[in-house]
């Protein structure tokens, strides 16, 4: 058994739901595989793993160590003034802002000037040892970077842009170099430092996590040491500036206040006096004026739907049976007199005809004054029908004026509200504001005996340093590299199978073949997705894939076959595009033809053309003879007829095998000038041999990349049989060998 990985190639027609992709796999022939190729999977691990541990001892040991701060601790301040000036107090929503000022260039260069990271070696590369020059890495990255410059027309040794020309800065370099001139000679050490550090906050809490990653295993404890420590003084510099701030301004604030609460007392007297004087009581005629046009309009929508219901049923009846079949659905003095004298010419009419025969003058005349009455009597209906569209028109209308009356009362009553809540508005506001104001002061009083003594944060855990680097992790890194090399060589095993012996030419597998003819058949793409090739076939100007199905067509017909079986090696060939493709040829080239599909296990033409399944070829079979017209279903986009298959039939062998399959045939052959059989594949089960044995022709489909051994095999499953003419089609063929002549 071969093992093979396949997918759908027959597509449906545009409108039609695409086949989901098979994959079929034998993992006895994978595991075959991967244990042929054990050397090359074994020789790539053990590479992959002596690659990763080179590059591992070329890695500078890391370091890290992590300190734990917890914010928002409260405080005699908080209590004191947290009410009123939240920018003093830390909560969840400013944790962000506390990150921030932990890692910003200020907190990092004090810390690099306390910790004296000027003279760390890690921090000063003067400090380091003298190598014997730049390594190949960076020689070769100058020398790209010099010619990207030379490409660029730039100078490699020209000054940088930003240089002082003549010791002369100007206004914009001064303003660029603010932040270096303020960090001092600590500027690029915070940056290196910022590079190398890491705050963050654990789930949703006020916990945060100073983590330093460095070479220097007591330098990774140190820095998020003296983070924290200067991190808390300047918390203490920073409250006490805004305490300082907020007692200066304090006094002014309070006056603001006054004033507000005076001037929501003012608002609420003039809003009173001013807006809610004139119609304030009203408010219960306006709801009953409301309830009176809510039940007016109820009950004028319940009519007009009334007559609206009534003229769709008079208007069904008299579209579906005529106008006179309404003519119980009116009552009118006319009507009734109609139907008097219809009814006394009709007992005339049937009288002569009793007496005299139909072919007499009397009865001519009474039956063309019957046609005058029931024209009269339909033209009544019409009137009285129109006045019932009217009287619903009417009632429509009505409706319609009612909605409008009730929407402007609405209107009143939503702005008589939005008075009241207005003034109920202002009247919270003057409440609030005195709350504030009194609030305020009680605070303020408070404050000035209240001084800020310690910061709101508090050092959990200051960091240790780490017993042992934690990166490179030489065991993980080296499994990793043998774990990759394995399947880099489980690749290389893989693709050296699946290229060697497979049919990749029309040349090669005429060379293969050499007793059958050998059709191309190329793959339909449009711009980067495969079109549908049942659709392309279909169309009547030249494409590659037309031309090969109509070359294949002439090849059949010059051998004059009557039963035609499409089969290939395996599954996934695109033998029912093939079939389907090349049945519809034979139509549209004036010969009757039928397709059948006898794939009864997995058969799939009636998804693909949209057609019905039942009966199907497995019915006729069964219950043969019965009648053949109910099988035949017709192609929608030709005058191609089909027998379609439900497929999952257990044993489609056995099937195929009785003794009805051959007066089926006989009966087609007789009703058709072609059949072409859409079988199951050759190397799958026996299920296609009864047909071929039945067979004035057969076409194998071989896709592209097939594996030789499965040409060969089916080429002797086939070669059993005494079949007139043998037809390749080499499937997914390339635009090269198609040709290019259309």
């Amino acid at each position: 058994m071969n093992t093979y990985l396949t997918s759908s190639y027959a597509s449906t027609q545009p409108g039609d739901v695409d086949k989901s992709r098979d994959l079929v796999v034998d993992f006895g022939q994978i595991l075959g595989i991967l244990k042929r190729g054990w050397w090359v999977i074994a020789g790539a691990g053990f590479i992959g793993t002596l690659i990763a541990v080179v590059l591992v001892l070329q890695v500078t040991p890391s370091y890290t160590s992590s300190a734990r701060l917890l914010l928002g601790q409260k405080s005699q301040v908080d209590d004191a003034m947290g009410a009123m000036f939240p920018d003093i107090r830390l909560d969840s929503d400013a944790i962000s802002g506390e990150i921030a000022i932990l890692t910003s260039a200020r907190l990092l260069a004090q810390v690099s000037q306390t910790l004296e990271l000027d003279s760390h070696p890690e921090f000063n590369p003067a400090m380091t040892a003298e190598e014997d020059g730049p390594g190949h890495v960076e020689q070769a990255t100058d020398w790209a970077v010099d010619m990207v410059k030379l490409v660029l027309g730039m100078n490699p040794e020209a000054p940088p842009a930003d240089a002082p020309e003549d010791g002369q800065v100007s206004p914009v370099q001064n303003a660029a170099m603010t932040g270096k001139r303020l960090l001092g000679t600590q500027a690029d050490y915070a940056g290196i430092l910022a590079s190398n550090l890491k705050v963050s906050q654990e789930g949703r809490s006020n916990l945060l996590v100073i983590r330093y990653v460095s070479s220097d295993r007591l330098l990774a404890a140190a820095v998020p040491n003296a983070l924290v420590d200067l991190y808390l003084d300047d918390q203490l510099d920073r409250r006490f500036s805004i305490l300082s701030r907020v007692t200066s301004e304090l006094e002014a604030r309070l006056e603001v206040m006054r004033e507000r609460l005076e001037t929501a007392e003012r608002a609420v007297i003039e809003f009173r006096n001013q807006n809610l004087a004139e119609g304030f009581g009203s408010r219960s005629q306006l709801e009953q004026q409301l309830s009176d046009l809510s039940t007016r309009l109820s009950a004028a929508k319940a009519e007009n739907a009334e007559l609206t219901s009534d003229l769709q049923g008079i208007d069904g009846i008299i579209d579906d049976h005529g106008a006179l079949a309404a003519v119980g659905l009116f009552s009118s003095p006319i009507i009734e007199g109609l139907l008097e004298e219809l009814a006394g010419l009709r007992a005339r009419a049937v009288r002569l005809t009793l007496q005299f025969g139909e072919d007499i003058p009397q009865l001519r005349e009474v039956q063309s004054e019957i046609d005058r009455l029931e024209t009269s009597l339909t033209n009544e209906i019409m009137r009285l029908r129109d006045n019932r569209a009217r009287m619903a028109e009417l009632s429509s209308r009505r409706a319609v004026s009612l909605q409008a009356d009730l929407r402007a009362m609405e209107q009143r009553s939503i702005l008589q509200a939005e008075g009241e809540v207005r003034l109920s508005q202002l009247e919270r506001e003057q409440a609030a504001a005195q709350v504030v104001y009194e609030t305020f002061l009680d605070r303020f009083t408070q404050t000035r005996e209240v001084e800020a003594q310690e910061g709101d944060a508090q050092v959990i855990d200051y960091a240790n340093p780490p017993p042992a680097p934690f990166a490179p992790n030489k065991k993980l890194s080296a499994a990793l590299g043998g774990l990759a090399g394995g399947f880099i060589g489980m690749a290389l095993v893989f693709v050296h199978h699946l290229t060697r012996n497979r049919v990749k030419t029309t040349g090669e597998l005429e060379r293969l073949l050499p007793d059958f003819t050998i059709v191309p058949m190329p793959s339909v793409w449009r711009l980067f997705r495969r079109a549908a090739p049942l659709g392309t076939a279909l169309q009547s100007g030249p494409s590659p894939l037309g031309e090969a199905v109509r070359t294949l067509r002439s090849i059949l017909l010059l051998s004059e076959p009557a039963v035609v079986s499409v089969v290939s090696p395996l599954a996934e060939a695109g033998k029912t595009t093939t079939a389907i493709n090349l049945a519809r040829s034979f139509c549209r080239a004036g010969r009757s033809c039928v397709l059948v599909d006898a794939d009864l296990r997995r058969g799939d033409v009636a998804d693909l053309l949209s057609l019905g399944k039942s009966p199907d070829l497995h019915d006729l079979l069964v219950s043969w003879p019965q009648p053949l017209d109910a099988a035949l279903h017709k192609d929608p986009d030709s005058e191609l007829r089909v027998i379609t298959t439900k497929g999952g039939v257990a044993d489609p062998g056995a099937v195929l095998l009785s003794k009805t399959l051959g007066p089926l045939i006989s009966e087609l052959r007789t009703r058709f000038e072609v059949i072409v059989f859409d079988t199951a594949p050759l190397l799958n089960g026996p299920d296609a041999l009864p047909l071929i044995r039945h067979s004035d022709a057969a076409i194998m489909v071989v896709p592209r990349m097939s594996h030789v051994e499965d040409v060969r095999a089916a080429v002797g499953k086939l070669g059993r049989f005494a079949v007139a003419s043998r037809i390749s089609v080499f499937n997914f063929a390339s635009s090269k060998e198609v040709g290019t002549y259309y």
